[in-house]
């Protein structure tokens, strides 16, 4: 899974070299407002503090949101029965095995570092788009599943804009609940390709909601998000994944540590 840009901004204008696709000013949405709304329709706006945990396919997470500022923690458990505590604050990221912090190549921490990122990222979808690097254009009102969405399209400022800022995304929030229904992007990193989220089920605890995926999408160069939705449309676009979280627990009121 490609590298996901994690600090964004919101902002209205397209990127010029780029740009997405045109519709009529009237179809247009304050986006803002939008994913303001989306957030707030979520959850995930905690100023106070906010201790989020679940399960991803046996690994423990927590997660911990305050304003702005975001810590990613899990721990992995080897076969031999060994803890490594991995977490990202900000650009930090530090594994460690009880008090010892691992000393890993640049690689190696990149991999792990990406990895824990990617699914904090989806796990606490909309938020991420409230971060600092990100170009937001609304794409009006389209359809898709039969159901009618306000649509937005995500671009990244390379400054600031994560290992792959020339990725492309795509959202549906629906028009009534503010609620994500789908999104998609493409990237370049190793053999390119473009993937479309649906979501499947919804985990409401305490007033948040994180949400659960299924996944598909193609592999190669030069495919568009158009192209996918299209096939997802017609029923032939491959899954190749579900994305589910478990045992999703949330503590209101704990600032971040």
């Amino acid at each position: 899974m490609t590298t996901l840009a994690l600090f964004w901004c919101l902002t209205s204008t397209a990127l010029a070299a780029s740009p997405p696709p045109s519709v009529a000013a009237e179809d247009h949405v304050d986006v803002d407002a939008l994913l303001a709304a989306a957030v707030e329709a979520a959850g995930l706006h905690e100023p106070d503090g906010m201790e989020l945990r679940f399960q991803f396919r046996g690994t423990p997470y927590r997660l911990w949101l305050q304003g702005r500022r975001s810590i990613y923690e899990r721990r992995i458990r080897s076969d031999a029965g060994v803890t490594r505590t991995e977490r990202l604050e900000g650009d930090t990221f530090t594994a460690t095995v009880g008090d010892k912090v691992l000393p890993l190549s640049s690689e190696q921490a990149g991999a792990l570092r990406r990895s824990l990122n990617s699914v904090a990222y989806f796990a606490l979808m909309p938020r991420p788009l409230e971060d600092d690097a990100v170009i937001a254009t609304s794409l009006g009102a389209t359809t898709l599943g039969g159901q009618s969405w306000d649509t937005i399209d995500i671009r990244f400022r390379e400054e600031g804009g994560g290992d792959d800022h020339d990725d492309v995304f795509r959202y549906w929030f629906h028009p009534e609940t503010h609620r994500l229904g789908y999104l998609a992007y493409t990237f370049a990193t190793g053999k390119g390709g473009v993937r479309v989220r649906k979501v499947v089920g919804a985990h409401e605890v305490d007033g948040v909601v994180l949400l659960d995926w299924v996944n598909h999408g193609r592999n190669g160069q030069g495919l568009t998000i158009d192209d996918a939705v299209r096939e997802l449309e017609a029923g032939t676009l491959p899954e190749l994944s579900t994305i589910a979280l478990e045992d999703v627990q949330v503590q209101r009121g704990v600032p971040a540590p």
